[in-house]
């Protein structure tokens, strides 16, 4: 209970945690995984409470392009339970700017979908439509993926006009881009949210594979 994880990633998806924890991926990053739904149930609450504990803690949320997905980094950051007032959560998930690559492959979807926190009008008009599941991606590339975005995280910081290009730190207004410019689309009043457009944008290669269970 008194150890201290470096990073967490939370997940929307019981069966991302499971490919994550399967090929290591927390021993080699010393990283805690857990899904925002409690899972794995055993040790959930004891390890929240020590990343809660943890003042340097880095958090990444890794999820689904779907409204409960694409909401989560907010909610990470916004919830009294997890993070709120704590530290800042990186959003490295499948969003609807980031889809295109995988056209064919979306599920369909029939429930509309209003512009919330973390969701834009743009973002809503496709999930009233579509979504689309990490599972789309290989197991190797979302390791290989998630390790980028570690390491892209823990980079000496940039200059500030350089930083400015590559996310947004406080979304306070709406940041509507293009689907090829790779950034995201978000909208509302989103705390402590830092958006990553880069490491889930395309496949990583060898260098920014670590060492996991696919070499």
């Amino acid at each position: 209970e008194h150890y201290s994880f470096d990073r967490a990633v939370i997940c929307d998806r019981e069966s991302t945690v499971d490919i994550l924890i399967a090929n290591n991926f927390h021993f080699e990053n010393n990283c805690a995984v857990l899904s925002i739904d409690g899972y794995p149930q055993g040790p959930f609450e004891t390890v929240r409470a020590m990343l809660k504990r943890n003042p340097r803690l880095q958090v990444f949320a890794l999820h689904d392009a779907t409204p409960a997905g694409c909401a989560m980094a907010a909610k990470l950051a916004s919830d009294p339970q997890w993070f709120k007032d704590h530290v800042a959560v990186i959003d490295v998930g499948l969003r609807p700017n980031l889809s295109r690559p995988f056209r064919g492959l979306f599920l369909r979807s029939h429930t509309p979908v209003a512009a919330a926190v973390g969701i834009s009008q743009k973002d809503a008009q496709w999930l009233s439509q579509f979504a689309l599941e990490l599972a789309v991606i290989r197991p190797e590339q979302i390791l290989r993926r998630l390790f980028k975005a570690i390491n892209r995280a823990n980079k000496p910081d940039k200059d500030d006009d350089e930083r400015d290009t590559d996310i947004d730190l406080d979304l306070d207004i709406d940041v509507e881009t293009s689907a090829d410019s790779g950034s995201v689309a978000s909208s509302g009043n989103v705390q402590n949210v830092v958006v990553d457009p880069e490491s889930f944008a395309a496949d990583a290669d060898d260098s920014d594979g670590g060492a996991d269970s696919f070499g």
